[in-house]
């Protein structure tokens, strides 16, 4: 079956520059789009469902699970020199399958009154602190600053703090650590980068990722 496959693929090639493909993990199974010139999936003819089974079920992504990837991903298929190649790219949001390690930010007592230098009556908190009545928002892309950093509590209901030029310094500094303590690892097996953009909404802190493209030969994939 892989024979007819490859040899589908490289007469494809031979006709059009790529064959373009995006693999997204859902709730009811993997859903698997093509591309090839001006067609789409069942468009592109029998091609397609080889390589949906093959992409989505078969030798392909026991492949990648064999180097420790389970998310989503997209790529090409091209021909150089002769040869069928792949550029693979790896993305998606880090917990999107499993959030049991997903860090959640906590707002301390003694952070927001002697840190922050909030006075919690001031701001109409009079029945004492509770720490699920704190929330931050916030987007940090790698080795950028933060930005839409915001810092609300709740009372009747939810209100943003202005902050002032100290007080946000504060809070960065904080947020700056709780993100070096929570980036994942990013346990690859790949010769690639990962670009990360950070995004927290209500403490939580989900990372979405993307590889720089990793070129895998067709033949190497079949030989496993």
């Amino acid at each position: 079956m892989e024979l007819q496959l490859k040899s589908l693929i490289y007469n494809t090639l031979k006709e059009h520059e790529e064959i373009k493909f995006e693999v997204t993990f859902e709730m009811k199974g993997v859903n698997l789009e093509v591309e090839i010139g001006k067609n789409k999936n069942e468009q592109c003819g029998p091609i397609y469902k080889e390589l949906e089974y093959w992409i989505c079920y078969d030798r392909f992504v026991d492949y990648l699970i064999s180097k420790d990837v389970q998310h989503n991903f997209e790529g090409n298929f091209f021909i150089k020199e002769d040869e069928i190649f792949m550029n693979l790219i790896l993305k998606g949001n880090y917990y999107e399958y499993d959030d049991s390690d997903r860090w959640t930010i906590v707002f301390e007592e003694d952070f927001i009154t002697d840190e922050l230098k909030i006075d919690l009556s001031s701001i109409g908190i009079e029945d004492g602190f509770e720490e699920e009545n704190w929330s931050v928002q916030f987007n940090k892309l790698k080795d950028a600053p933060i930005k839409n950093l915001e810092l609300s509590y709740f009372s009747d209901d939810w209100h943003t703090i202005e902050l002032d030029e100290k007080q946000l310094n504060v809070l960065t500094q904080f947020i700056e650590s709780e993100l070096e303590q929570s980036l994942p690892e990013f346990n690859i097996e790949f010769d690639c980068k990962i670009e990360w953009e950070a995004e927290c909404v209500e403490n939580s802190i989900d990372y979405y990722f993307t590889s720089t493209p990793i070129l895998l030969k067709l033949n190497d994939i079949i030989a496993q």
